[in-house]
């Protein structure tokens, strides 16, 4: 640190460090994993499947959302979607035939919220211990098998809100990765 420095720079310089170990570990991730953006290359043939939609408010879309689901012609095993806008008192409102699930409103306001369904056929436990009181998260633990393993696998749903500091977003994220980790 230079003398001219401040408290500023070095909290900066902290959340570089965070930021890049983050990174690097999200890259990770995401180099293991398969993505598309095109339903007709999604056609799985005995695996596991992941949807996620960002709908910006499940009350006046919720015909479109059960179409869109419907007409990809797959049973998808979990369905993440962020930016619900739904509030506790209506969530039980928003189940869908074959599917638990698990949702996480914004208190206070409109907007965000998450929300996940896990298909019936398997076996989920809620994981709250990996939830934020500062974002609407919601996490699952989710047995399958995989080539006559049984497997554990965690699902999270986390909405940020554009206008929430990205330091204690990080830092919430770091958390729940050393988590996961333990």
């Amino acid at each position: 640190m230079t003398e001219d420095s401040n408290d500023d720079t070095t909290i900066l310089q902290m959340y570089d460090d965070i930021k890049d170990d983050y990174l690097i570990q999200m890259q990770n991730i995401h180099e293991k994993c398969d993505y598309y953006t095109d339903l007709d290359k999604t056609r799985f043939k005995g695996g596991f499947s992941i949807l996620h939609m960002n709908v910006r408010s499940m009350k006046n879309k919720v015909d479109e959302i059960q179409n869109c689901i419907t007409r990809s012609d797959i049973q998808w095993d979990i369905i993440c979607i962020s930016e619900t806008w739904l509030k506790d008192d209506i969530v039980k409102y928003y189940k869908m035939d074959n599917y638990n699930l698990f949702a996480s409103c914004r208190p206070v306001g409109e907007g965000g919220g998450t929300a996940i369904y896990v298909h019936t056929k398997h076996e989920v436990e809620e994981r709250k211990d990996l939830e934020s009181v500062e974002f609407e998260t919601n996490f699952v633990q989710i047995k399958i098998n995989i080539k006559s393993e049984v497997r554990n696998i965690l699902v999270g749903e986390i909405y940020r809100p554009p206008n929430y500091a990205s330091t204690n977003f990080l830092s919430y994220m770091e958390k729940v990765l050393d988590t996961i980790e333990k």
